[in-house]
This record gives structure tokens, C-alpha cells and sequence, in this order.
């Protein structure tokens, strides 16, 4: 188990840098700027130059990827039932994800951006467990035909 939260750990790190990245790119051409923007404006301006302001990104990009890694074990190491692993699985990742986006910057501490903050990450997690449900289900289909074959 030690071992597999290891390789989740360090594949959080490398994906939350890699799609942290990516958002920065899509942000800075978002905002028309001519140079990186690793985060937005406001998260900017509490830094005295850019590379504090990415290097900092990069460790937040970072530990939002392990969040979101680690916790993904809760869906394969436990006998809970679906729904179960979904409702921790979501608390554990909401509860960890959203002090590291306010770190970011991602939002205006006020209560119409956290809500809408909230409401997006339901529909965003909603989206993607119908996908993962979808693709087990799949799965199933095809290994129950296998072995009736």
C-alpha cells in the first residue's frame, strides 16, 4: 500500500505541474498577455518578481495533483460501496482543493465567488465521475462477455 501511495503521490506531482502549465498558458493568451502569467493578476501582485510568483504556482500545482492522485486509492483499496467512496472521495478532495485554489488565486475571497467556486467544482466532479461510471461500466459489459464467450 506504502508503494502505491508513493507512485500516486509522485504522479500528482508531475500531472498537477503539467496541467497547471497548461491552464497558464491558456490564462496568459485568456488576459492577452505577453508573457507567462502562472496564475491570475491578483495572485501576481503579492510577489515581488514572476519566478517567485511560478515557483510558487508550480508547489500549489503540485499539491492540488496530489489531492487529487491520492485520494483517487479511495476507489481501489476499500470494499465501501460506490457511493460511499464517492461522498469521501468528494469531501476530502473539496475540502483540500479549495484552500489551495484561494492560495492560487483562482477566486475573490467573497461568498457570490465562493459559491459559484462550489457550484463549479460539483458540475466539474459530477462530469467527470458520470465519465469514470460510464467507462467502468463498459468494462464490465466487456469482461462479462469474455466470459460467457
Amino acid at each position: 500500500m506504502i508503494k502505491k501511495i508513493i507512485q500516486h503521490f509522485c504522479f500528482g506531482i508531475f500531472s498537477g505541474t503539467f496541467i497547471g502549465l497548461c491552464f497558464s498558458l491558456f490564462f496568459s493568451y485568456f488576459y492577452q498577455s505577453t508573457t507567462l502569467l502562472p496564475a491570475p493578476p491578483r495572485f501576481m501582485d503579492h510577489f515581488a518578481s514572476s519566478l517567485n510568483a511560478f515557483a510558487t504556482s508550480i508547489i500549489l500545482w503540485s499539491l492540488i495533483g496530489i489531492v487529487f492522485s491520492v485520494s483517487s486509492l479511495i476507489f481501489s483499496e476499500t470494499d465501501w460501496s460506490i457511493t460511499k467512496m464517492t461522498i469521501t472521495h468528494f469531501i476530502i478532495c473539496y475540502s483540500l482543493f479549495l484552500p489551495l485554489a484561494i492560495l492560487s488565486g483562482w477566486f475573490p475571497i467573497n461568498l457570490p465567488s465562493f459559491i459559484s467556486f462550489t457550484v463549479i467544482y460539483i458540475i466539474i466532479y459530477c462530469l467527470i465521475w458520470t465519465i469514470f461510471m460510464y467507462s467502468a461500466k463498459k468494462e464490465i459489459q466487456h469482461l462479462n462477455a469474455v466470459i460467457k464467450s
